[in-house]
């Protein structure tokens, strides 16, 4: 069993790549802080979705093992597997030693999603590291422009990124 694992992570890169572009790329905005922020969140929700992706690959080889398993006639495996299919996303340890194979497939599915965890940390933190200078000069030039109100949106933003990267680095 492999998960596609390099296909889950393009997602957030190429997020973080959109929201750079969708950021700074079009300062002729309106409000280009609004703009910022809305790509902001669109990258979390796609970030999310990639988990929801590892775990829909996950469920899908589960019911595949456990097709083959019933096809086999192995009751107690086809508990086993349906077991962890109620309870795959809960913590908790498991002892699958009688079933190798639903063994194996745990162990792949932990390693990509803390893989996946890590890479998307990964990506967040530097995303919010370029973008903090970024938004400070946006500020700044919003303001010599006039632009009061996206300029404190600007700073505004600035601050929750601040604040959420403080909340994410003693996780790298």
């Amino acid at each position: 069993m492999k998960f596609s694992f390099s296909a889950l992570i393009q997602v957030p890169v190429a997020a973080a790549l959109w929201l750079a572009f969708a950021v700074f790329g079009q300062a002729q905005e309106d409000d280009p802080a609004a703009n910022a922020e809305a790509a902001y969140h669109q990258w979390i929700q796609q970030s999310e979705a990639s988990f929801a992706n590892l775990d829909a690959c996950y469920r899908a080889e589960l019911e595949k093992l456990k097709k083959a398993k019933q096809k086999a006639g192995r009751y107690q495996e086809v508990l086993l597997v349906e077991s962890e299919i109620r309870k795959h996303d809960k913590a908790g340890t498991r002892d699958y030693s009688e079933l190798p194979e639903l063994q194996t497939l745990r162990q792949v599915y932990e390693s990509a999603h803390q893989e996946l965890r890590s890479e998307v940390l990964r990506i967040h933190i530097e995303m919010i590291r370029w973008s903090l200078p970024k938004l400070d000069a946006l500020t700044s030039g919003l303001t010599k422009q006039g632009e009061l109100s996206a300029a404190m949106h600007a700073a505004n933003f600035r601050s929750k990124l601040e604040r959420k990267l403080a909340e994410l680095e003693p996780n790298q």
